[in-house]
């Protein structure tokens, strides 16, 4: 008396001795936590890919976005700090410049030979006159010689 439905043999012994069998035997419910099986879901390791892609794609692009930003700012502080050095710079060469001219008179170099090297006005026979025309002609003596 062999029935093929599987419900029926709960009731009637299967093993010897006359012990049933226990329900789970014959009953499965089909389990679609994978981690519990160890069946590998492909379906929910496709989605978990895509999720993992999806964020690397997105903390990489934010940390971009915040790399260039920094970037940014501090080349704009590169840019103020030398075009303070390039005003100072300008400045300063504009002194020089008033200063060159200054030291080119006559007076300035002849008042700075007296004061700080301490040179004197020559005496008048040491001054010589060299009057060039199409090479040197003569040289004169200041003083009359």
């Amino acid at each position: 008396m062999s029935n093929r439905n599987p419900a029926m043999n709960i009731y009637r012994p299967s093993r010897p001795g006359g012990r049933r069998k226990p329900p789970s035997d014959d009953f499965r419910k089909k389990v679609r936590n994978s981690q519990l099986t160890g069946i590998k879901d492909r379906r929910r390791n496709r989605r978990l890919g895509l999720f993992t892609l999806v964020a690397a794609m997105l903390f990489f692009s934010l940390v971009v976005l915040f790399w260039t930003r920094m970037e940014n700012r501090r080349l704009d502080y590169e840019i103020a700090r030398l075009e303070s050095a390039l005003q100072q710079m300008e400045d300063r060469t504009g002194g020089l410049r008033g200063d060159v001219s200054s030291a080119r008179s006559l007076e300035v170099v002849r008042s700075a030979a007296l004061n700080n090297l301490d040179l004197r006005e020559p005496a008048t026979g040491q001054v010589v006159h060299c009057y060039i025309g199409g090479g040197l002609t003569t040289a004169e003596t200041a003083g009359g010689d």
